[in-house]
């Protein structure tokens, strides 16, 4: 079926850490594709999606141009027509084993989309960048994010604990890369970029699992090759809808 589906379009932006989702999934299973760039709430962003988000996917299928959207949705679609490079486990498999890592999995997933973002971006990336665009002082900053510098390390050690890093293992769902790990990872690279991050970065890291879980995915290719035009790269945007 993936020889019939043509023409593959990424609607977001590099820095949009859902964008990164899929295009680390994209890159990972060597999917050619075109990013289109376009920023939330944007004429562009609204084409393809009624909430004005991104990102949308766009293909043709058998002449007539498709688009979808939800990250979710967009990577279970990539699953299906590109089984190859596999990123969980097949979701018509029978085995017991099976079915409960894609169920863990899609937990993981559900913490990113809801914990671990809600936590990281709005709270603690987006404000830092909002009061150094400010020029407020550092130590004025750090005060100002305590709060929530509080309620995100609850988060982290949630996660940490719930996931398979507890046991040792050397991916978010077990000893194989997936679609957990992509979803979890972007947000955690931008808060790796900001001083906040410190705390999953280094020999002082205090969510030692989680840093040694950052450096394994640093050294993937996919990860490198999505990498540019993003927090982690250095990149600052140049206004934020907060």
């Amino acid at each position: 079926m993936s020889k019939e589906l043509i023409n593959v379009e990424l609607v977001g932006i590099p820095f949009s850490t859902f964008t990164r989702t899929i295009r680390l999934g994209l890159e990972e299973k060597s999917i050619p594709y075109k990013l289109i760039f376009a920023l939330p709430h944007t004429d562009i962003a609204n084409k393809y999606h009624p909430f004005e988000r991104i990102p949308s996917f766009n293909f043709e299928y058998d002449g007539t141009k498709q688009t979808l959207i939800e990250s979710a949705a967009i990577t279970n679609f990539i699953d299906a027509i590109w089984p190859e490079t596999p990123l969980r486990p097949s979701r018509i498999s029978s085995d017991l084993n099976d079915i409960f890592t894609n169920a863990r999995i899609d937990e993981l997933i559900s913490m990113a989309s809801n914990y671990v973002f809600n936590s990281v971006e709005p709270p603690v990336i987006k404000a830092r960048l909002k009061f150094e665009k400010d020029q407020k002082q550092e130590n004025e900053i750090v005060s100002l994010l305590t709060d929530s510098v509080q309620q995100l390390h609850q988060i982290l050690t949630k996660l940490e604990q719930y996931s398979a890093l507890k046991d040792n293992k050397q991916f978010l769902a077990g000893d194989n890369i997936t679609w957990a790990d992509f979803f979890c990872y972007p947000p955690l690279a931008d808060l790796r970029a900001i001083n906040e991050g410190k705390c999953i970065q280094g020999e002082s890291a205090q969510f030692t699992k989680l840093a040694a879980w950052m450096n394994r995915m640093e050294t993937i290719e996919s990860v490198k090759k999505t990498m540019k035009d993003t927090l982690q790269d250095g990149w600052r945007p140049p206004f934020l809808r907060l």
